[in-house]
């Protein structure tokens, strides 16, 4: 991976790093653009003041490493929806149903800071080979991927610990 320049960031990326006095190590490079870190965006979600985080699965299939995660956050009065998707096409990590989340979350928080289509973050990011992409540019639908016994076991958990951390419906 490339060491990230200035010259990488347009005139909006190049912006919002200025309002958040952030350093060039706050990004990747992808394809010579700058890549927020999912660190970075939650801190600056923090300091924004945005918050109510919720999350529902809307879909997990461990057998086919498919998850979806629709997610809310608001800032001040304003609220956004988006969702977070995990697919064996698009991710290559272990936890399927941490990358939908925190996908839909960097979505959430680059929405309500305005940035949404001018700065991505690193959970838009699959590493296929030596080399990053887009993972809405990968073109892995081809090959087989198979997921381990474990790593089944591992989805299933952390969907389990999902579900029972939702809020419960009020009666």
């Amino acid at each position: 991976m490339k060491k990230v320049t200035d010259n990488m960031f347009d005139k909006e990326s190049l912006a919002f790093k200025e309002k958040y006095k952030l350093d060039n190590s706050a990004f990747w490079e992808c394809h010579n653009k700058p890549i927020i870190t999912h660190k970075w965006l939650e801190i600056i979600a923090e300091r924004e003041g945005i918050s109510g985080f919720s999350f529902e699965v809307v879909e997990c299939d461990t057998e086919k490493g498919v998850v979806v995660v629709k997610g809310n956050a608001r800032k001040d009065k304003r609220v956004e929806e988006s969702f977070g998707e995990s697919h064996a096409r698009n991710n290559r990590n272990a936890y399927p149903v941490a990358m939908a989340e925190k996908r839909c979350k960097d979505r959430l928080i680059t929405k309500l800071l305005g940035v949404s289509g001018f700065l991505y973050s690193e959970s838009d990011l699959i590493k296929h080979g030596n080399q990053w992409d887009f993972a809405d540019e990968t073109d892995f639908g081809t090959e087989e991927v198979k997921t381990t016994k474990e790593e089944i076991a591992q989805a299933m958990v952390e969907v389990e610990k999902f579900e029972n951390e939702k809020p419960k419906p009020k009666k």
